[in-house]
């Protein structure tokens, strides 16, 4: 809310509209957020963010490492200078990261660039995060 910066105001979505206006893209909706102060009146504006669900024990890695041959998604890691191909269950994706739910494990090195052109086993040079920045 412009009018308390800094203060959050949870609520849920009660309903919404299922015409979008095509041109400001936008559409009505209902929130019913607990107002016990009386903070909040009639015409206030607010921005919002809306929490569409939760995807547990999934880890986020760039979308562009994820590959798609067959119907199948996969990326590759590295392990002792060489590359693995693992088959990867995909989930939601949001800006440049997906959601990854099986088949790869935190703190792996996968690869980033030039995955289209591996296969597996083959030698792959880590670049240094830090010379890459």
């Amino acid at each position: 809310m412009d009018a308390y910066p800094g203060r959050i105001f949870e609520g849920k979505v009660a309903r919404l509209n299922s015409a979008l206006d095509p041109s400001s893209r936008t559409l009505v909706a209902e929130i019913h957020v607990p107002n016990g102060q009386q903070l909040l009146k009639p015409g206030m504006f607010a921005r919002v963010s809306l929490v569409l669900g939760e995807q547990k024990d999934s880890l986020l890695v760039p979308a562009e490492a994820v590959v798609e041959e067959d119907g199948k998604d996969f990326l590759y890691t590295v392990a002792d200078g060489k590359a693995v191909r693992r088959e990867v269950s995909r989930g939601w994706s949001q800006n440049s990261l997906v959601a990854v739910n099986k088949g790869v494990g935190e703190g792996e090195k996968i690869v980033v660039a030039g995955q289209h052109r591996l296969k597996p086993g083959m030698k792959v040079r880590v670049l240094d995060e830090k010379a890459s920045q």
